[in-house]
């Protein structure tokens, strides 16, 4: 009896001492522990889940949710803006881009470029103060522009400094020669080997891709930079040098539109020379450059000089009902 009365006591004394401890720690205060002791982290599953629900981000009212946007930086800015920022050589380049009768702009780059901006849901803006080819690469290198679209050659010069899409137009390079130089060099002999390794002047528009193009492809040559592609065809045909360089649309135009001038000048186009034309964006536009693509990839339109020169009003319905259904 007196070892159960013991162990009773004791775990009576016991049950008094807890009481006693939990009854100080209740209502005794301690503030400094309160602000500097740590909590434990929950351990019931239940706990934990209510805590960390309670710690995420507040959903977004329905109101607000276009507010906050998942599009990238690049892509974002021209969303917020409203408008594509296009930049585009001053001069117009029909059939690519000019104004037509009504002063719109028109041409194969312009309806590509138009609905690219409507399948963004933005409107678009021509900035056409770019005096020359590389000054359009200019205005997009240094964030005057979103991109840039120009009938554009591609250059290794130019693609350290900003980023390529596909092409777009899978063109050839060509020459107007002059028929009386190159008879006087030839001989009556072979003119195509004249041609392969052209020394006398090679006319080319000032600052475009032709000038590198030239340097590479014909290195005998004296190479003759013109303010326009006109002056180019003009001093052609009047023997102050022997050929003007650029692509066989243009090129083949002069032939098709001045028959005068075809008697002076022989076209040639360049069969193993591709002049393949791209847009433009910024280096660091990675994800603009790859909606780009995509939109193209999307029309899959496979443009050819003699498909545009032949066939113009074709390539535009082709291209605008392309657009449609992208858009669709």
């Amino acid at each position: 009896m007196v070892i159960h009365r013991s162990a009773h006591l004791q775990k009576t004394g016991h049950g008094i001492v807890f009481v006693v401890l939990l009854a100080l720690f209740c209502f005794h205060p301690f503030p400094a522990l309160a602000e500097t002791e740590p909590q434990s982290l929950p351990t019931s599953p239940k706990v934990m889940e209510a805590a960390f629900f309670t710690a995420k981000e507040p959903p977004i009212p329905p109101g607000d949710q276009q507010k906050k946007s998942t599009n990238p930086p690049d892509i974002q800015r021209i969303v917020e803006r409203g408008e594509l920022i296009v930049a585009m050589y001053h001069r117009d380049t029909p059939p690519f881009y000019y104004r037509n009768a009504e002063g719109n702009m028109d041409g194969i780059d312009v309806r590509l470029i138009t609905g690219f901006a409507k399948q963004m849901g933005v409107g678009v803006r021509f900035e056409r103060s770019a005096k020359t080819f590389t000054e359009v690469v200019d205005r997009v290198a240094t964030h005057q522009a979103d991109l840039a679209i120009s009938k554009l050659g591609m250059t290794f010069a130019r693609a350290m400094r900003i980023r390529y899409s596909q092409p777009y137009i899978h063109l050839r390079q060509a020459l107007l020669m002059n028929r009386l130089v190159l008879a006087g060099r030839s001989g009556g002999g072979d003119r195509s080997e004249i041609i392969r390794n052209l020394d006398g002047k090679l006319g080319v528009i000032a600052r475009s891709s032709y000038v590198d193009n030239a340097r590479i492809r014909f290195k005998k040559a004296t190479i003759v930079e013109f303010d326009t592609w006109n002056e180019a065809v003009e001093a052609a045909t009047r023997g102050e040098i022997m050929a003007a360089y650029r692509d066989e649309v243009e090129v083949k135009t002069v032939a098709r539109d001045h028959p005068h001038k075809a008697l002076r000048l022989l076209t040639v186009v360049l069969t193993d020379a591709k002049d393949p034309k791209a847009i433009i964006t910024p280096w660091d536009s990675p994800n603009l450059l790859a909606l780009v693509d995509f939109y193209l990839h999307s029309l899959d339109l496979n443009l050819t000089g003699d498909q545009i020169l032949n066939h113009y009003d074709e390539v535009i319905e082709k291209i605008d009902s392309k657009i449609k259904d992208v858009i669709r």
